[in-house]
């Protein structure tokens, strides 16, 4: 869910994007076919194929792609409270990928994940319950998609009050929704509390992201970790921890508003003059080196 980190395909992509990967271990890329009811038609002479072959879905085994630029830097808009940009960003990757939807291994039902979100606060109901239904339907789970339940938590309106709001959000922090799920209940969470000042009580639901969801997806903790450290900054006890956890967060979220945000917000804090340290303190480095992108920024 929101990308979360793949094993490794059999087939690698390829510069023509995702490939659709058969049982015989072939591959052709998706750009080469387009959708028929529950096959698929080769549009052009390709990978031994002749335009016009028909291949049964069935016949598919699984997506090989590497996950979009356009998914991390929608999420990440998403998480940065740029709705309307992220859109704006999805929606053409939705229509792109709308053919791998039941296919395993697609970044299809991610992006649209993403996109519920989106629509659900930029008010777009009924485009949310849509696409939310469409995502049901698409993974092999039976009922509703839990993506479907936090969008109506996200969806409780001012006029029902901070209490409501908030309760709403803590009904989706647990351990019967994956924890993609509870970590981005968890981060929006905070940020409500966040808006009525309460936090104290908004950083513990930040920092519960990495702490208590450490399997959810990087980019979700690392706004998570933004947010954090924003409070922290205020408190000169706490400017170690703030610059920390800015770095950790420009790591994990690079090439995104997040990380870009992070990545200012650190050399702003970096280059602030530490407090002076108390007798027999040894004192702080002036300077923090510089964020390194993790190893995967998913």
């Amino acid at each position: 869910m929101f990308g979360a980190v793949r094993a490794q395909d059999e087939v690698p992509a390829g510069p023509t994007g995702p490939m659709l990967v058969f049982r015989t271990g072939r591959s052709i890329p998706l750009s080469a076919v387009t959708q028929q009811g529950a096959n698929f038609v080769v549009s052009g002479d390709v990978e031994g194929y002749q335009a016009g072959a028909v291949i049964p879905a069935s016949s598919i085994t699984h997506v090989s792609s590497e996950k979009p630029q356009a998914l991390r830097t929608g999420l990440g808009q998403v998480l940065m409270g740029q709705p309307r940009d992220a859109i704006k960003t999805l929606e053409p990757l939705l229509a792109a990928l709308k053919p791998t939807a039941r296919i395993s291994g697609n970044y299809w039902i991610d992006a649209a994940r993403a996109a519920v979100i989106a629509y659900t606060l930029e008010k777009e109901s009924s485009k949310a319950d849509a696409l939310a239904k469409e995502v049901s339907e698409a993974t092999p789970e039976p009922g509703i998609d839990a993506i479907g339940r936090l969008a109506k938590a996200l969806a409780t309106p001012i006029s029902a009050g901070t209490k409501a709001r908030i309760d709403a959000l803590s009904d989706q922090v647990t351990d019967s929704n994956p924890v993609e799920i509870s970590a981005v209940a968890s981060y929006f969470k905070g940020k409500i509390l966040q808006e009525e000042k309460r936090n104290q009580e908004a950083l513990k639901a930040y920092l519960a992201v990495g702490c208590l969801y450490p399997s959810g997806t990087v980019l979700t903790t690392s706004a998570a970790e933004l947010q954090a450290a924003l409070l922290l900054s205020a408190r000169s006890e706490r400017r170690v921890e703030a610059v920390a956890l800015l770095k950790s967060a420009a790591a994990g979220a690079p090439d995104t508003v997040i990380g870009t945000e992070a990545k200012k917000r650190f050399a702003s804090l970096s280059d602030e003059k530490p407090a002076a340290p108390t007798p027999g303190e040894k004192p702080a480095e002036s300077k923090e080196k510089p964020p390194e992108p993790k190893p995967d920024g998913n």
